[in-house]
């Protein structure tokens, strides 16, 4: 079972590296009203958790009614996900790998996503989920779930491997929310995606030069094994 914690272990870890927060865009289109909603509040942002984990933490800033209740992944690719370490919920949010629900994006195979890790707020589905905090505008917000991944063995540079992933959309983040203020629903899948703010200039490089050093290890075990 995946761990589940709460948010003082949160606040609790310190890093080095991250990146500034990406928005997301929306695919269902069934709302233009809640689609420009998720698009201005729905936020994101990836921090080095430790050595060989990175950390997604998501946010719902703004004053419109909204809950995010689902979050996707897709790493199909270099795939520099391995395994869901654990789950912080803030207070108020209470997310897990095994709450029941639809394991694939709604609206997704609009945009070919598909998922490989997924994570959904318990019963009932949005109060549990994050929803928006119309006071944390310049401010943290009260309300997040942030989930931690194990890197993939095999990359010089962990986290700049899974930037690098997720600036070149090998690896894209999809969520679904409700409690819109019609009772609507809507799915989005992630923005362009920054460099690290700790290499600014020289992220992609070091991205790239990560992948490339897992490659070659890869080729390596395999010419081993031959």
């Amino acid at each position: 079972m995946t761990p589940v914690v709460n948010a003082p272990a949160a606040q609790a870890v310190t890093t080095t590296k991250s990146i500034p927060a990406f928005g997301f865009s929306c695919i269902s289109n069934k709302s233009e009203a809640n689609c420009a909603t998720g698009t201005n509040q729905f936020k994101a942002k990836v921090t080095e958790h430790s050595p060989t984990q990175v950390m997604f933490k998501f946010f719902n800033v703004g004053v419109d009614p909204s809950s995010i209740t689902r979050i996707y992944f897709e790493d199909t690719d270099f795939k520099t996900l391995g395994a869901i370490a654990g789950i912080i919920n803030s207070a108020g949010v209470n997310f897990s790998t095994t709450a029941p629900g639809n394991s694939n994006l709604p609206g997704g195979k609009s945009v070919d996503f598909q998922t490989t890790a997924s994570v959904r707020a318990e019963n009932p589905v949005r109060p549990s989920g994050v929803n928006n905090d119309p006071n944390a505008i310049g401010t943290p917000p009260s309300e997040f779930v942030a989930i931690v991944f194990d890197v993939l063995p095999g990359f010089s540079d962990p986290f700049n491997a899974v930037v690098t992933d997720l600036r070149r959309g090998t690896l894209r983040v999809g969520m679904h929310a409700q409690g819109f203020s019609d009772g609507g629903s809507e799915s989005f899948v992630n923005g362009a995606v920054p460099e690290p703010i700790t290499t600014v200039g020289s992220g992609i490089a070091l991205g790239f030069g990560a992948l490339m050093t897992r490659k070659r290890n890869l080729a390596k075990r395999k010419a081993a094994k031959a």
